[in-house]
């Protein structure tokens, strides 16, 4: 007998392959805006990102604000004037063309899907997200679908998984399974309902803060979206 009927899948870097379809969008993004893309200078982008993001966790800026002035800030660090409305509408078309998923994704949750209610939760923005489901061909694949825009709190919030059970007829903590590859949105965030978590490593990153993420430990491990058949068949 089967331990779970619910899987609930993360979608950034866990079935699509995110930092793929950012390089992309990126580079596109740009070059038209007139900046040579390179490595160097992605990576200060990130950074600028990462620091937003942090701002946007703690409450202090709204998401419309991180989503805009990351681009705004980022050009003008190489001296260029943009509009950052423009540039984010840019960046989520660009996202969705890329549509590159992670190894072996699609056929995975196809075949999982037979056997499985399948749930998506991510932070991702609802419009993006909509739009690479619908240009990947999983539109009408998940059953239900939380996004943290829609649903009024972000992982690693117990309120963003508690909605999840909530509103999944026939959840339960019990009889559902997080899969996720951050650790501290999807792993820590589904234990602190009591909720059983796979960690998917392929580029794993551990975070040591909050404190309390240091006596987590996700239930399995895996670094191959393949290895959950041994897991939940």
């Amino acid at each position: 007998m089967k331990k779970y009927e619910y899987l609930i899948f993360d979608l950034d870097n866990t079935i699509f392959d995110f930092w793929g379809a950012e390089d992309y969008a990126l580079s596109r993004i740009s070059q038209e805006d007139g900046l040579e893309f390179t490595p160097e200078v992605l990576e200060v982008y990130r950074t600028m990102n990462k620091g937003l993001w942090e701002q946007y966790e703690q409450g202090e800026i709204s998401q419309t604000y991180l989503n805009e002035e990351r681009f705004v800030r980022w050009f003008a660090h190489y001296g260029i004037q943009v509009d950052g409305s423009i540039c984010e509408k840019k960046f989520r078309h660009y996202l969705a063309e890329a549509n590159t998923m992670m190894p072996d994704a699609l056929e995975i949750v196809h075949e999982l899907k037979k056997d499985f209610v399948m749930v998506a939760a991510t932070n991702g923005i609802e419009e993006t997200q909509l739009l690479r489901l619908k240009t990947a061909g999983l539109e009408n694949f998940f059953e239900k679908l939380f996004i943290s825009e829609v649903v009024g709190y972000r992982k690693p919030s117990k309120e963003f998984f508690e909605a999840v059970v909530a509103q999944t007829e026939g959840m339960t903590i019990e009889n559902a399974l997080m899969i996720g590859d951050s650790f501290k949105a999807d792993i820590y965030g589904a234990s602190r309902i009591g909720m059983d978590t796979c960690w998917y490593m392929e580029n794993p990153e551990r975070p040591t803060e909050p404190e309390e993420l240091l006596s987590v430990e996700p239930t399995y491990q895996i670094g191959h979206l393949s290895e959950l058949y041994k897991i939940v068949l």
